[in-house]
């Protein structure tokens, strides 16, 4: 999958040191993808106008107040693993039936119970293992901008075609199979780094990398009942050692025009 300009800018952002890039770094980047020299000033403008870029400064950029989830997320995907505790067997329930059916909320409440682990079980029902450190209360203050006023519940015991229906979302098998095949990317990155050109190198470390930080913040965390939960620790572990390197090859690219 070819990295898009925005994912570009967001991406730099986000890992940037102190949060921003400048106009310089933005077009040497730029470069290293054959991005067309006035497509990262057309996407820029774009993403200023959306709220989700802001200038800091002259010819300096931050994330906008509109991606503060975006930060966040790749923030913590180091951490991620961190959040899972033990199963026992009880889920996380969210009754949507009294919630606003606006469409475009429903879009966006609908991505964002998805980015949280949850998955539809029954029409109105969205639930996900409760297996995370978060408590009930942690989960109805997150649901407070998402789904404002849905009950949120433990619930034990539901029946299986709720638990198929929700798997189906999951997909546990398409979990592993992308952990195991970016584990091999990752690998094989590795193996040609110092082969390439420096510009080569932190486009290949850009493009793999970035494929596994979405798949890390997508993760459901699902408990070992449902999926190999070592073969998910051994991708995650990977893409930690892996970040190190790109780290590490795009400050030696960022610092020619610094």
């Amino acid at each position: 999958m070819a990295v898009e300009p925005t994912q570009l800018i967001l991406g730099l952002l986000s890992s940037a040191k102190d949060r921003t890039v400048t106009a310089a770094m933005l077009s040497r980047a730029a470069e290293l993808f054959d991005f067309a020299p006035g497509t990262i000033r057309v996407t820029l403008t774009r993403l200023k106008q959306r709220g989700t870029v802001q200038a800091v400064g002259r010819g300096r950029y931050a994330l906008g107040p509109r991606s503060q989830v975006v930060q966040r997320d790749v923030e913590q995907w180091r951490t991620r693993s961190e959040l899972v505790v033990e199963w026992g067997g009880d889920w996380v329930a969210v009754s949507t039936t009294a919630v606003s059916f606006d469409r475009s909320e429903h879009r966006r409440r609908s991505r964002a119970l998805l980015r949280a682990g949850f998955a539809p079980a029954h029409p109105g029902l969205e639930i996900r293992p409760h297996n995370r450190r978060q408590t009930l209360e942690d989960t109805r203050a997150w649901l407070g901008d998402v789904a404002p006023g849905a009950p949120v519940f433990l619930a034990a015991q539901l029946p299986m075609d709720c638990v198929h229906r929700a798997l189906e979302t999951w997909n546990p098998k398409a979990l592993l199979r992308g952990y195991r095949e970016l584990v091999d990317q990752m690998n094989a990155a590795e193996q040609v780094f110092d082969q390439l050109p420096a510009e080569g190198a932190a486009a290949l470390a850009f493009d793999v990398g970035d494929r596994a930080i979405r798949a890390i913040v997508a993760d459901p965390l699902l408990p070992d009942a449902f999926i190999d939960t070592e073969a998910r620790t051994r991708f995650f572990h990977a893409m930690r050692r892996f970040d190190e390197l790109g780290v590490e090859i795009w400050d030696r690219i960022m610092s020619e025009v610094t």
